[in-house]
C-alpha cells in the first residue's frame, strides 16, 4: 500500500484515512514491468539455452533474423564467462520500448 503526500502520478491506490494515492512515475513502471509476460522465444530456460530473456511482445516485434542476431550475442557472451550482455545496436533500439 502506498501511503504519500504531495503531488503524485499512476495508478490510484486506496490509503488508509488518506484518501485515494498514486503511485508515483518510478512505481508506476515497475508495477507494469513486472505484469509483463517475460520468456524466451523457446519458451525454455534462458540459462539452458541461451537464448535472450524478453518481454513477450518484444519478442513478437523482432523480425527472425533479429532474434537470432540477439541469441548469437547472448551466446557469444555466455561463453565467454559474463552473464549481462548487451544486444545489438539495431534490436536494443526496437525493443526498449517493451521493457
Amino acid at each position: 500500500m502506498v501511503r504519500t503526500q504531495g503531488s503524485v502520478t499512476g495508478e490510484a491506490v486506496q490509503g488508509e484515512g488518506w484518501g485515494v494515492q498514486r503511485l508515483k512515475a518510478p512505481q508506476q513502471s515497475l508495477k507494469d514491468w513486472t505484469a509483463q509476460k517475460w520468456r524466451t522465444k523457446s519458451g525454455k530456460r534462458s540459462s539452458d539455452t541461451g537464448e535472450r530473456y524478453l518481454p513477450e511482445s518484444a519478442i513478437k516485434a523482432l523480425s527472425p533474423a533479429e532474434y537470432a542476431a540477439t541469441t548469437r550475442a547472448k551466446r557469444a557472451g555466455k561463453k565467454a564467462g559474463k552473464q549481462f550482455v548487451k544486444q545489438p545496436p539495431k534490436v536494443a533500439k526496437k525493443t526498449a520500448g517493451y521493457r
